[in-house]
């Protein structure tokens, strides 16, 4: 295959193939595409052990999503690339089977399995925090460290807001596109994080940062305080950690 075109030829004059639905910004006749091409095909049946394809055609990345008509129908709810079904753009649909599915879709909710659990709590509100006591005293000593460590942790953060706000992250480009709509503050405070280059700065802004997205989840961890880690499943974790650790030392966490 030399062109995204060829790809979708070739998809189209498939018996199995019943349909297909881009995602994203890449569209099958742009004369260009950077980035790479994401597409749902929606296939008669298919080998429920795999459920989507990633190669290259004429050095563009290719993410290619296979999901069958039976398993559309049966959707109750969106998680994980699903989600993207919802901004999805038919391009092939010979029988019309994806129109209506398409727009029943969209109206499903986002799976609340990926709840914000006890432990994740936890595990976001110390992690990072953990960034700062890395980089703190190190930034004349290790600069390339604590910038490595910083920059890693934005884009975690970025994550983070949704994480916690139980909203569905749906790529780098739509998580962005929604800070700058709905918490422009946050979005102006990445842009000046990446407008400049004095490393103290940054870690104050990201320190901001921080703040704003983990207000919801308690704030970063506090130095006084102890925080439990367990499994998702654990219930009352924080209490049953505070247990042990009385029974360990003889004493109140925070005494």
């Amino acid at each position: 295959m030399q062109s995204i075109h060829q790809l979708t030829t070739i998809l189209r004059e498939h018996e199995e193939v019943l349909g297909l639905i881009e995602y994203g910004s890449a569209q099958e006749t742009d004369a260009t595409i950077l980035g790479d091409y994401d597409l749902f095909v929606i296939l008669a049946d298919n080998d429920p052990g795999v459920e989507s394809l990633h190669f290259r055609v004429a050095g563009i990345p290719i993410d290619l999503n296979l999901r069958t008509l039976t398993q559309l129908q049966e959707m109750t709810s969106l998680e994980d690339i699903d989600a993207a079904l919802v901004h999805g753009r038919i391009i092939h649909d010979p029988h019309s089977l994806l129109a209506g599915e398409l727009q029943r879709i969209r109206k499903l909710p986002h799976k609340a399995a990926c709840a914000f659990t006890e432990h994740k709590n936890a595990f976001v509100r110390h992690g990072h925090r953990h960034v700062f006591d890395k980089v703190h005293g190190r930034t004349e000593t290790s600069p390339l460290l604590c910038r490595f460590l910083v920059n890693a942790d934005i884009y975690w953060l970025v994550q983070s807001y949704f994480e916690v706000r139980k909203l569905p992250y749906e790529g780098e480009k739509r998580a962005l596109n929604h800070l700058q709509d709905k918490e422009p503050e946050l979005y102006d405070l990445i842009e000046s994080f990446y407008g400049t280059s004095d490393l103290a700065r940054q870690i104050e802004l990201m320190r901001t940062m921080t703040q704003i997205v983990l207000a919801p989840a308690g704030g970063m961890w506090a130095n006084e305080e102890l925080l439990a880690f367990g499994h998702d499943d654990s219930k009352d974790l924080q209490r049953r950690g505070a247990d042990i650790f009385r029974n360990l030392f003889g004493r109140q966490p925070h005494a």
